[in-house]
């Protein structure tokens, strides 16, 4: 076999291996080269790529295994028991919705006897849950027949519809299950802006409670110290579970000393959040389809923070007016009361504020509903009682004054 022969095999040869070492998968150089900067650059990025989720992992463990600082007689605990009111109330019940101004402002049993509903619910609770968890939570209990009042805080509309990260989070604490109805993306980017401080202060409350149980235990010699380093933060009355009735209302406040307000501020910005409006007329388009009916009530606010947000107010209101697919049922300003009617914010009523906004409610309700005979207040008749006179003296010249009669 001549030279050229053997040249011309060895060519042969190394071109059938070629292709094999191809079809198993070996490049050219240049696409080595290419393949290497690749596997550079992933071996880079890959450590990185689930390290956010790393991070939210233990963030999302500490937060599970850390006991809550708050017991089970906390606040934030009643909103189990109105999830199963909710849950077994019979229709056509009248389900009201909205924060702390429906928890400490509202007398249910008495609200029903003055309409065509078999049951009242109280679902209000607090208004840093944002009015888009409150509707969430409420909507697959509406079915046919039933009434719902929606009652949101004016901050609901001024940037709180989505929520607020302290409150949001004690919420899980006590109801975990909860997340269903914090699943859109505004809800979340709450929880993750405020979980880092969140679990900074879970991390405080723990440390101060190990602080006092070495104290104890160098001064007393005892263990038995810590057996109460996962006691719950103490509550005070009337900021507990049990100050509620079976209904959802606080009922414990009606026969303590008011505190008041103080200087306290409301919130306005200059513009409405449309994001709380698209929720309401979501809501309420899918309310509808069961055959429910739906309404917006103002909350209660005193009259010396009405006046100072009169104009931020009053163009919620046209916007309201414009834009919702629900009926208001009265204007703003026929639920201002007197300072003295509140409790210890501007939204809490007192014993008195509470009569007075429940045959308010009532006789707007009654205009949508139909009138039914009306039950005697348990505080007294007409406006011989001396609350009802006194806001009746402060609403003196509206024009709106036909349901004074009903008190």
């Amino acid at each position: 076999m001549n030279e050229n022969s053997l040249k011309c095999r060895l060519r042969q040869h190394v071109s059938v291996r070629a292709t094999i070492l191809w079809s198993r998968g070996n490049y050219t150089p240049h696409q080595k080269h290419r393949d290497s900067r690749m596997k550079s650059t992933e071996q880079k990025l890959l450590p990185k790529a689930p390290l956010a989720i790393v991070v939210a992992a233990v963030a999302f463990a500490l937060f599970v295994c850390l006991p809550p600082h708050q017991g089970p007689d906390s606040y934030m605990a009643a909103i189990n028991d109105k999830d199963a009111a909710l849950r077994h109330a019979v229709s056509p019940k009248l389900v009201l919705v909205g924060g702390s101004n429906l928890a400490f402002g509202m007398d249910s049993q008495s609200l029903q006897r003055q309409l065509p509903v078999a049951e009242v619910v109280n679902m209000g609770l607090h208004a840093g849950f944002g009015l888009d968890y409150m509707l969430k939570e409420v909507a697959p209990h509406i079915r046919a027949g039933d009434v719902v009042v929606i009652v949101p805080e004016y901050e609901q509309f001024f940037g709180m519809s989505h929520g607020h990260t302290t409150e949001l989070f004690q919420l899980l604490e006590v109801r975990p299950q909860a997340i269903r109805c914090l699943a859109n993306t505004e809800q979340l980017e709450v929880l993750g802006r405020g979980l880092g401080d969140f679990l900074r202060r879970k991390f405080n409350c723990y440390e101060e409670r190990t602080r006092i149980c070495f104290t104890y235990l160098k001064e007393h010699h005892s263990l038995a110290a810590f057996k109460h380093f996962f006691d719950p933060t103490p509550v005070l009355v009337p900021y507990t579970r049990s100050s509620f009735n079976q209904r959802g209302d606080v009922v414990a406040h009606k026969t303590l000393p008011a505190p008041g307000f103080g200087e306290m501020k409301m919130t306005c910005a200059a513009e409405p959040d449309r994001d709380a409006i698209d929720t309401i007329n979501s809501f309420a388009e899918a309310a509808i389809k069961q055959h429910a009916r739906v309404f917006l009530c103002p909350p209660c606010i005193p009259r010396k923070l009405y006046l100072e947000n009169r104009s931020q107010l009053g163009a919620l209101y046209k916007e309201l007016s414009c834009e919702l697919r629900v009926p208001i049922l009265s204007s703003f300003d026929s639920y201002v009361l007197p300072d003295q009617f509140f409790y210890d914010t501007y939204y809490h009523l007192t014993a008195g504020g509470i009569d007075y906004r429940v045959r308010r409610m009532a006789f707007d309700l009654r205009q949508e509903l139909g009138n039914v005979p009306i039950a005697k207040s348990s505080v007294g008749d007409g406006m011989k009682n001396e609350c009802h006179r006194e806001i009746a003296e402060s609403l003196r010249g509206r024009p709106d004054k036909s349901w004074e009669g009903s008190l």
